[in-house]
Formats: structure tokens, sequence, C-alpha cells
């Protein structure tokens, strides 16, 4: 069974953000990242129900646990946070690769 897919508050933040930016490039642009980012989410929705992939998140926080990291499909420096709650994939932040993504702490998740 397909996990359900749903994207937090920041999350939310975060793509219409890089929405905007995209927008001065092209006009396609942020429809197709945004494509992207639910192709990309709906693949770890299924592939979840067999096995856990992407890379763990490395945090001294414990709320911060079993946070994994996966990049979109066809936008590699652009990455998503996820964690697997039960029957639902949780989307927790969508950023690009070159921010300081290491440091961030249970706050930057909520």
């Amino acid at each position: 069974m397909t996990k359900t897919v749903v994207y937090s508050h920041p999350a939310q933040i975060d793509l219409g953000e890089i929405g905007d930016y995209f927008a001065t490039c092209s006009d396609m642009l942020p429809q197709r990242f945004i494509d992207a980012v639910d192709k990309t989410a709906q693949f770890l929705a299924r592939v979840s129900d067999h096995s856990v992939i992407g890379t763990l998140f490395e945090s001294d926080d414990p709320a911060c646990q079993n946070i994994r990291i996966w990049r979109i499909d066809g936008f590699p420096r652009h990455l998503i946070f996820y964690r697997i709650e039960n029957s639902t994939l949780r989307i927790l932040r969508v950023l690009h690769g070159s921010r300081d993504y290491q440091n961030m702490r249970k706050e930057d998740f909520l």
C-alpha cells in the first residue's frame, strides 16, 4: 500500500519560495519543479512500503531522528527532507543542497 504524502507547512513555504525564484528564470520552470517534487514524493511513498531509502539526516537533536534526504528527480541540487510516520510520508522541507542544512535543528522542520 502506497503511503499518503503530506507536505508540512515549512515544505509548502519552501516550494513557494523556490517556485518564485524559478519564475524569474522561466514561466514553465516553477510547474516543472512542482511536478518533479510530486513525482519524487510519490516514488518515495511507494518505495517506503518495502524499504527505507535516502541518506539519514545526522543530528544530535533527538527530535530530528529518522529524517531522510533524497534528491529531486530532474533537479539534483534540490533535496527533499522526509520522515515516514506510520502510513504517511511527511515531506518536512524542500531545500537547495547548497544551504547549510547540516546544522538544522528541530525548529527548522516545524
